[in-house]
């Protein structure tokens, strides 16, 4: 079993997934889990101890002992994966924490979206994981046989698996999106939590729309992250200027990092549509070239439509005046958060 996660919390979850972990080890099953320290600092020792008396290999990525005053606070990993028996693998946007199943009382329930996966992108998912795991530990996991064992699929779905961080002279994730983005003809559809486009991604989905491609974005109503939710709402007036449709999710908080185009492409990641994950940010991404897939993602795209506040120019220009001193100074330090 290899896990990975930005974010895991010592709580009801978080435990549960503990305990499941500790009695496959003592069943002799090898677990490795790999945590960010950043993402996961208040993850108490006695966590990580009662995991690793149990067998369990745990360790944080780039260990951070003064995280205010290091750079390396600005090189997370952010990516979610887990693996299990080389057979199985999933990835998302959610972490191990209660807030993603039980939401929270500020921002009501949490939606995000985990895609399970089987054959053979598994192998990509595994090979990533070790990769991280000889970054943090210096160990060569090279058992090919145990590892990556022959894997028979009856359904064919095509996808890759795609990862970008900074030990990469190349944003992959990002001009993946841009790529995509620039070949559209008919419909763009994203859903991202924290909506800080860089200008080449901003371009292009303004060039999209006024293209006559039916461009839609939802952003959160309301935000774990009052910076980035001030900031994500400053780029509006020019969404709006350039045809784009934008809506403000109401039912909740909506943490998924989707992007739907011309039911023939999308993505299900960890990558926020945002410069910290497209530049600073270890993450990964499933780039989903299937008809079907895309169409149910579509639908449940469809389907928030419902639960969200579409913002139009006439109500968007009579906004609050401080309202708008908030955005332009969310957006000013928006590269600090």
């Amino acid at each position: 079993i290899h896990i990975e996660f930005y974010i895991i919390n010592n709580d009801k979850i978080g435990n549960r997934i503990k305990n499941i972990l500790i009695t496959k080890a003592k069943e002799g099953v090898k677990v490795r889990l790999l945590f960010d320290d950043v993402g996961s600092w208040s993850l108490p020792k006695k966590y990580i101890n009662e995991l690793r008396e149990a067998g369990v290999e745990v360790y944080p990525f780039m260990e951070v002992k003064f995280p205010l005053l290091t750079s390396k606070v600005n090189y997370r990993n952010h990516r979610k994966i887990v693996v299990v028996d080389g057979m199985v693998a999933y990835l998302g946007g959610m972490n191990i924490a209660d807030r993603y199943i039980e939401g929270s009382r500020r921002l009501g329930q949490w939606h995000d979206t985990l895609l399970k996966i089987e054959g053979e992108a598994v192998h990509s998912l595994q090979v990533i994981f070790l990769l991280d795991w000889y970054f943090v530990t210096g160990d060569i996991v090279n058992n090919r046989t145990l590892y990556f064992p022959e894997i028979k699929v009856t359904n064919y779905h095509p996808l890759q698996i795609v990862t970008s961080g900074p030990d990469s002279d190349w944003a992959s994730i990002m001009q993946v999106f841009f790529h995509a983005i620039t070949r559209a003809t008919h419909h763009i559809y994203i859903s991202s939590p924290y909506f800080i486009p860089n200008e080449s991604i901003l371009t292009a989905l303004k060039t999209a729309a006024l293209s006559g491609v039916d461009v839609r974005i939802i952003l959160p109503g309301k935000s774990d992250s009052t910076v980035v939710y001030w900031s994500s709402l400053s780029f509006v007036s020019e969404l709006l200027d350039a045809g784009i449709k934008v809506y403000l999710f109401q039912n909740g908080f909506d943490h998924s990092k989707l992007i739907m185009i011309d039911s023939a492409f999308s993505s299900v990641g960890s990558a926020n549509m945002d410069i910290r994950s497209f530049e600073d940010n270890f993450e990964v991404a499933a780039i989903i070239y299937d008809e079907q897939i895309t169409k149910n993602l579509e639908s449940s795209f469809m389907d928030k439509l419902i639960q969200c506040q579409i913002i139009t120019t006439e109500n968007w220009s009579k906004r609050p005046l401080k309202h708008s001193y908030k955005e332009a100074m969310a957006r000013l330090i928006s590269p600090l958060f």
